[in-house]
């Protein structure tokens, strides 16, 4: 079976969707089940927001409509694959495609984005899992909301789970001053300033304590960079950092608040626990389905039940120990190879039509 895999999303998008498309499509290599050819509108990788924005404009402009499927008769694949769903009409492909859709937060939960990704997404949303032979998704959760939101039937929804990337794995890191960690693009969605509140309302019992925040800056984000500013709590500001610095972060941590308001899969909360951090999470979306009993979840929005959650971890070294155990059991089911072997099944079933 020969597979297109289109890569132009690995060149759109740095969060969820580059880390699925990219992990999957080194799963598929090494799983050696197919012949894959990797289809791009351009050869080199864009350099800076200018260049990005070119490409992006280039790949929904001319490569979807007219170069993809030229691509996809010369290199003789089978069936196409989109890693992401946001894919103007493809124009003559030789076969059926498959598309993945991560989640449909911007219409379940529209105050969370701007208009204009609105209006793209609901432009090029619903056609693309229309055109598409099977849809492919990361959890339950998403199945049951692309079903409602988008009007996919059930039947036609794949869900193959995310895995790990083998690098979130606890690391031995120096002694130094304890400290909670967050992690997520400063925008309303991901509720840092919950996070925020949550650690100001514990701080007094726990002196001592840092909060850590990783995340590059996002969508109204004018509000959370003044609580940031303002705030008595002792707040330590990374930005975005490096994989490697990120493990690390992980595995130090004495817990990772993770409060986001919705959530299509939640990568952040299972490399946590991967990597030994205990953790408190949101109970929205795909949280509780990817955690189970391995995470203090809560009411993100109910300011004293999410402090009394981080309170809880804080003040019980037996409890973080617990959390520490079931998250690193419970984060080892969820392997790229296994989705890479769900994902080949999903190819063999489209190709069957």
């Amino acid at each position: 079976m020969r597979v297109g895999f289109d890569v132009a999303p690995l060149s759109m998008n740095r969060a969820g969707e580059w880390r699925y498309a990219t992990a999957l499509l080194q799963a598929l290599r090494e799983l050696g089940d197919l012949e894959l050819s990797e289809l791009t509108p351009a050869r080199h990788e864009p350099g800076g927001a200018v260049h990005r924005l070119a490409y992006q404009a280039l790949a929904e402009g001319v490569y979807y409509p007219f170069l993809l499927a030229r691509q996809a008769r010369r290199a003789r694949v089978d069936l196409v694959h989109h890693p992401r769903h946001l894919v103007p009409p493809e124009l003559g492909l030789p076969g059926p495609s498959v598309v993945t859709v991560h989640d449909v937060l911007p219409l379940s939960r529209p105050e969370y984005f701007s208009r204009l990704i609105l209006r793209r997404y609901q432009l090029l949303a619903r056609g693309a899992v229309k055109r598409a032979r099977l849809v492919l998704t990361g959890s339950r959760h998403s199945a049951a909301e692309i079903s409602e939101r988008l009007g996919v039937a059930p039947e036609k929804i794949r869900v193959t789970p995310y895995g790990v990337g083998e690098r979130f794995r606890p690391v031995e890191v120096g002694a130094g001053e304890p400290y909670v960690l967050c992690v997520g693009t400063l925008e309303p969605r991901k509720n840092l300033i919950g996070a925020v509140r949550a650690f100001e309302a514990v701080s007094r019992d726990f002196p001592d304590h840092r909060l850590v925040v990783v995340g590059g800056r996002g969508w109204k984000d004018d509000r959370l960079e003044g609580v940031l500013r303002s705030s008595p709590a002792r707040i330590d500001r990374r930005g975005r950092v490096s994989e490697e610095d990120l493990v690390r972060l992980y595995s130090g941590a004495d817990c990772f608040l993770f409060p986001t308001l919705g959530e299509g899969f939640g990568f952040p909360l299972l490399e946590a626990m991967a990597c030994g951090a205990p953790v408190v999470a949101s109970d929205r979306d795909s949280l509780p389905e990817l955690a189970g009993a391995a995470a203090v979840l809560t009411d993100p929005q109910d300011a004293d039940a999410l402090a009394s959650a981080l309170w809880t971890v804080l003040s019980s070294a037996d409890r973080r120990a617990e959390l520490r155990e079931l998250g690193l059991e419970r984060s080892a089911r969820f392997s790229w190879p296994e989705c890479a072997r769900q994902t080949v099944d999903a190819y063999h079933e489209a190709l069957e039509g």
